[in-house]
């Protein structure tokens, strides 16, 4: 009886082990984006911890370029919003929007890198001559891509959409620079309002 018991155990943990890998693979980045706005409305929740982001935040040129590596990432997003939103009052929206834009183009730019040396190599190559080598398609992922990084959205997935299309580095420096800048000044004169 007792062996039985600890197989039943063992199958229930097998199971179990197999659900949470089906989750992990297929809603880690809702899951990371879910905790990513609870953590906000706790920062939000917490004057203690708000007031340390937002000293952290206000810091010359360092806490802006910071705010722009989080206002890209899936689980930071949300609380990069509301860094932005609440030391737009202390801040220059327009220097915000240029420190912040260069410290997710800076991001941006390494996810794009990654892609673009990670399809040139192996059987990645193979799929992407035939299926991107269609100019139509290229310029598609290039749209959506730019789309999404100018979006509230967190950038991996257009970075990683630029990366793939046979947009040059030379034009994805500038472009992620000003869309992300333009969505972080979006964000700080709402804060000012």
């Amino acid at each position: 009886m007792l062996y039985w018991g600890v197989g039943d155990f063992e199958s229930m943990l097998e199971e179990a082990k197999n659900y949470f890998q089906v989750i992990r693979k297929n809603y880690s980045a809702i899951v990371l984006f879910t905790c990513g706005i609870i953590l906000a409305i706790l920062i939000l929740q917490t004057s203690s911890v708000k007031n340390f982001a937002l000293e952290l935040m206000e810091l010359p040129g360092i806490g802006q370029i910071l705010l722009g590596f989080l206002y890209t990432t899936a689980f930071t997003a949300p609380v990069a919003t509301v860094l932005i939103i609440n030391i737009a009052e202390s801040i220059n929206p327009v220097w915000l929007a240029t420190l912040g834009g260069i410290g997710a183009m800076l991001y941006d730019l390494a996810i794009f890198a990654f892609v673009k040396n990670q399809t040139q190599h192996g059987w990645f190559q193979h799929w992407r001559g035939k299926f991107l080598s269609r100019p139509v398609i290229s310029w598609c992922l290039a749209i959506l891509g730019a789309a999404v990084i100018a979006s509230p959205l967190p950038d991996e997935l257009g970075s990683g959409l630029l990366g793939l299309s046979r947009l040059p580095q030379k034009y994805f420096i500038p472009m992620s620079f000003l869309l992300n800048g333009i969505g972080i000044f979006i964000l700080a004169a709402i804060g000012r309002s």
